[in-house]
């Protein structure tokens, strides 16, 4: 279960660093490992009602998410790619979009909740 912790409120925002791997493998042997550290910069802009296949749900917050990657030089780049996420208390996580260069690319929904 995906949940958000801490003061969660309209304006509040934070950041994180976070890191990921990239492994490569031919026939089975590995060939590389690439990892590169990434800076998350979140921001609550509203709360919101949501509606999605499993249902319609109110006060939601609406939870922008811009992942940028840090240099070499720990500089932090220009975001690439933002999400856009509704959270639902009791709930979790019900719906996210995802936009790279500021075109929307693809969106996750809940299906079903009990």
């Amino acid at each position: 279960v995906n949940t958000l912790q801490g003061a969660i409120y309209v304006g509040h925002s934070w950041s994180q660093t976070t890191s990921e791997s990239t492994i490569t493998t031919i026939n089975g042997k590995l060939q590389q490992i690439e990892t590169n550290s990434i800076f998350l910069a979140n921001e609550v802009i509203s709360n919101e009602q949501v509606s999605v296949p499993a249902g319609t749900f109110s006060d939601c917050i609406l939870l922008k998410r811009e992942e940028s990657e840090i240099s070499d030089e720990d500089d932090v780049k220009e975001p690439e790619v933002y999400y856009n996420e509704w959270w639902c208390e009791g709930v979790g996580l019900v719906k996210t979009d995802t936009y790279e260069d500021g075109a929307l690319v693809g969106s996750e929904v809940l299906t079903n909740y009990e």
